[in-house]
This record gives C-alpha cells, sequence and structure tokens, in this order.
C-alpha cells in the first residue's frame, strides 16, 4: 500500500494552487486573495477541490471514514492567511 496522503500534503498542495491563482491575478498576496470577497469564493472552490481529492484517495485505500478531511481541517488551513 502507497503512503496515505497527510494533511501537510493537502496543505501544500492548496498553497501550491493558490500561488496560481495568486499570480494570475498579477501577484498579489494570498492572504489579500483569501480576503476579498469574490476570489476568497474562488479560494473556497479550490479547498473543497483538494479536500475531495485527497478524501477520494483515502477512501480509495479503505482508510476508516474518521480520517476524512472535513470543515475543521478547512478552517484550519484558512487560519493561516486571515490576521
Amino acid at each position: 500500500m502507497g503512503e496515505l496522503v497527510s494533511n501537510i500534503d493537502v496543505f501544500v498542495n492548496f498553497l501550491t494552487r493558490l500561488r496560481r491563482i495568486s499570480c494570475a491575478m498579477g501577484g498579489i498576496s494570498i492572504d489579500k486573495l483569501v480576503s476579498d470577497d469574490g476570489l476568497r469564493k474562488l479560494a473556497d472552490k479550490v479547498m473543497d477541490e483538494t479536500i475531495s481529492i485527497a478524501n477520494a484517495d483515502l477512501i480509495s485505500r479503505n482508510v476508516d471514514n474518521a480520517m476524512l478531511l472535513g470543515d475543521a481541517e478547512v478552517t484550519h488551513f484558512f487560519s493561516f492567511f486571515v490576521y
């Protein structure tokens, strides 16, 4: 069995995707990206997709449902960018 997705892996994937959005928006900082209402909606969609991919990986490896990522992890990840 391969290595399981960790919360750190998910956060790094999410951060990488946010940086791509940041670059596409002219290099605005990620904290500004998640503070703007419209861009925050986009960031939320990116986070939802990232969590879905991570959970699909966990499910495919028959991991207990208690290990699946949810709202608590999303709140934790976004807390790094809101001051």
